[in-house]
């Protein structure tokens, strides 16, 4: 009996060890032959607005079918439009009741400003070759910003639209023809061409006539209370021209791009020079 046990014991002991060699040699060449190899993640950082924004893309501004950038604003919420005079009238925008002159306007990262009312006239930027308008309450959520930008109650962003060209093609032509009311008639043109593959030109011409005779009722009264005359009359004195150009010329960089910008625009009553 105890030869027994004594065999059954060495049995159980070299089996122990055999298992526990085993495992301390697995570990030994997992630990001496693993190896971690570096891992490089590769992710764009996502931007979001603090504050979200209203925008009107391309394609949506040439279903709106608006003349200019004041009648495409008139979409967004939480602003005002104010209208004086109809087509050669100024047209401004407040928000939250602020006023106009509370409200920044940038075409193409530029403030714009006007020395004389602080009032921008929006009316003279034609859609034509507009790509988005953006509105913000507030400023837009980006450090690189002006002492200006973030004492505005609100800002209006007009971005223009770089020029895309077919494989192999080299210009593209847009023209328009609107005709209106007040013999109101728009004539406009976007021009692009392609010198090379990081060099490209676009110009925009466009005119608007308008003789702004519209008819109107035009009744007094008495002391009384009694009709004195009741009559429909016509807007004389109210016939515009309008003028406006520009030109971009875009370039490519290694990192990064550049852009040379030429606007002009011009707006006459003929009967004041009569």
């Amino acid at each position: 009996m105890n030869v027994k046990r004594k065999e059954t014991g060495i049995i159980y002991f070299i089996l122990l060890m055999l298992s526990l060699h085993g495992i301390c040699g697995t570990t030994w060449a997992q630990d001496s032959s693993t190896t971690l190899e570096g891992v490089e993640v590769v992710s764009r950082h996502t931007f979001s607005d603090v504050i979200p924004s209203q925008t009107l893309n391309a394609k949506q501004l040439e279903r709106l079918n608006s003349l200019n950038v004041a009648d495409a604003l008139r979409y967004f919420s939480g602003l005002q439009v104010k209208d004086y005079g109809g087509v050669g009238g100024i047209k401004t925008v407040n928000i939250r009741s602020m006023g106009s002159q509370h409200l920044g306007v940038y075409y193409d990262g530029i403030e714009l400003g006007n020395a004389q009312n602080g009032q921008i006239d929006l009316g003279q930027f034609s859609l034509d070759n507009v790509e988005a308008v953006t509105l913000y309450n507030g400023q837009k959520s980006s450090l690189m910003q002006t002492a200006s930008d973030y004492g505005n109650a609100g800002s209006i962003y007009i971005r223009t639209r770089i020029p895309h060209f077919i494989i192999g093609k080299k210009d593209n032509l847009l023209a328009k023809v609107k005709y209106g009311s007040s013999n109101m008639l728009l004539l406009s043109a976007v021009y692009e061409r392609k010198f090379t593959d990081k060099l490209n030109l676009s110009v925009t011409l466009g005119t608007l006539t308008s003789d702004g005779k519209y008819k109107f009722r035009y009744m007094r009264k008495n002391t009384d209370g009694t009709v004195a005359y009741d009559t429909t009359a016509i807007r004389q004195n109210g016939d515009v021209q309008t003028l406006r150009i520009e030109g971009n010329l875009n370039g490519l960089l290694q990192h990064g791009s550049w852009n040379f910008k030429a606007y002009t625009y011009q707006s006459s009553m003929p009967w004041l020079l009569t």
